[in-house]
């Protein structure tokens, strides 16, 4: 008696945790990226300029010119990007990644003419921090996709 009545107990039991652990508004994780509304190349354009607009003190003049610059660059990596997220080859990626870098190169040559010396200097530093913090957060993710490879 008390072996038929201690079964079903046990199952109830492993059934309630396992539905309170599966919590509903749990954070998203990496690969919930995907189900976020993709961003317009236009929209991505006008966030640049608007932060490079409060970091570096850009004039209303100079701010559109930035967002006509970013928005040509957005548009002109986009396609390399959808291409080297597909299946490509390691020499495919390394001429996209390539033309992805001489597009940055031409937003920078771009911009910087039309920046005065101190906005420059301002510039070449904002660049750097943020080169440092991806750098940092690419370092953090690779050790932590290391963890779990054993």
């Amino acid at each position: 008696m008390k072996k038929q009545l201690a079964i079903p107990f046990v199952l109830i039991c492993l059934m309630a945790t396992a539905g309170f652990s599966q919590s509903p508004n749990a954070a998203p994780t990496a690969k919930d990226k995907s189900q976020k509304p993709p961003v317009n190349a236009e929209d991505k354009a006008a966030k640049e300029a608007n932060k490079a607009e409060k970091e570096l003190g850009l004039s209303a003049d100079q701010k559109s010119k930035w967002q006509a610059a970013a928005l040509t660059r957005i548009n002109a990596n986009k396609p390399l990007i959808e291409k080297m997220q597909g299946s490509t080859t390691p020499e495919e990626r390394k001429q996209l990644k390539s033309q992805i870098r001489t597009n940055g190169l031409s937003f920078d040559q771009t911009v910087n003419a039309m920046l005065t010396p101190e906005q420059q200097a301002k510039w070449k530093t904002w660049k750097g921090n943020k080169k440092k913090e991806m750098n940092k957060k690419m370092k953090e993710k690779k050790w932590s996709e290391d963890e779990f490879e054993d």
